[in-house]
């Protein structure tokens, strides 16, 4: 499969509502957020409703940002949950400006997200 466009098609609005809705209520959650070459990586604690939430912000995530690919490890013995979010070349820098406003309490240790270069690219509405 060829790699689909970094494009989300919702509206700004929309955009935000979701931002701030659920994918904010699971950035929040995460106890360590880690950027890797193609996304980045969050890890969660091992609760109940982490994977229903992981899973909501999933089924919603791959509707209007279809180029994203998830994987999910849950850790046996209630161990770690993590989440890996990633795609094509740009998806990082993507991801980097959409869950920004919602990072983690940066005073919990290793749970910030950083800009990659110091800079933001826009997010990339979908043509119509």
């Amino acid at each position: 499969m060829s790699d689909l466009p970094i494009v989300c098609t919702l509206d700004p609005a929309t955009l935000e509502t979701r931002r701030q809705g659920l994918l904010g209520q699971l950035v929040r959650r995460a106890a360590r957020v880690e950027e890797r070459s193609d996304g980045y990586r969050l890890e969660f604690a091992a609760s109940g409703d982490v994977l229903a939430l992981a899973a909501r912000v999933i089924s919603a995530e791959r509707l209007c940002c279809r180029f994203l690919r998830f994987h999910v490890t849950v850790e046996p013995d209630e161990g770690p949950v993590r989440l890996d979010l990633t795609g094509p070349p740009g998806t990082r820098e993507f991801l980097a400006a959409l869950l920004e406003p919602v990072a983690p309490d940066p005073s919990r240790p290793a749970s910030r997200l950083r800009a990659v270069g110091g800079t933001r690219p826009p997010l990339t509405p979908a043509a119509e």
